[in-house]
């Protein structure tokens, strides 16, 4: 495994976070779920509201932390990938997402440290490849970690 700060360079990480777009990513959220199961959808909009709105008091970076532990005790990879990245853009440095890993797998158990920090970085490998040319939107990571990492049935 190469040493996780070094995949992404800080440059790169810049040029994600200034195309990134929490209004893109909410959006994603909220319509996952409601193509998935339409009467889902005025729940799931309480909890964007809850926890993904301004008025929260856990801040978005705090927030994609705890979801980020939660996750990888979870094993949801495709989940996992995304929060990764939302955990990025939201200010979270390379070490933060990867010690968040190591501290949710010290109560979850070591398994979840394999399962996480590679993980991590496949996605930190897939950032640092993304091609400028095509841009570093939001929408366009979403995709890539969509491509990456669903799983087919």
């Amino acid at each position: 495994m190469t040493e996780l700060r070094e995949i992404l360079s800080d440059a790169r990480l810049q040029q994600l976070r200034a195309a990134y777009d929490p209004a893109v990513m909410r959006a994603a959220m909220l319509e996952t779920i409601v193509r998935s199961y339409p009467p889902l959808d005025e729940w799931n909009r309480a909890i964007a509201s809850t926890f993904y709105g301004e008025t929260s008091p856990i801040g978005a970076r705090d927030r994609e932390r705890c979801l980020i532990a939660l996750l990888t005790q979870s094993g949801a990879e495709l989940s996992l990938a995304i929060h990764l990245y939302w955990g990025l853009m939201e200010g979270m440095s390379v070490a933060e997402v990867a010690h968040t890993i190591g501290l949710a797998a010290s109560y979850a158990g070591v398994p979840r440290l394999a399962f996480g920090l590679p993980l991590l970085e496949r996605v930190l490998s897939r950032l640092a490849a993304v091609d400028p040319a095509n841009g570093y939107g939001s929408a366009r990571i979403l995709q890539i970690l969509l491509d990456s990492f669903a799983r087919a049935g």
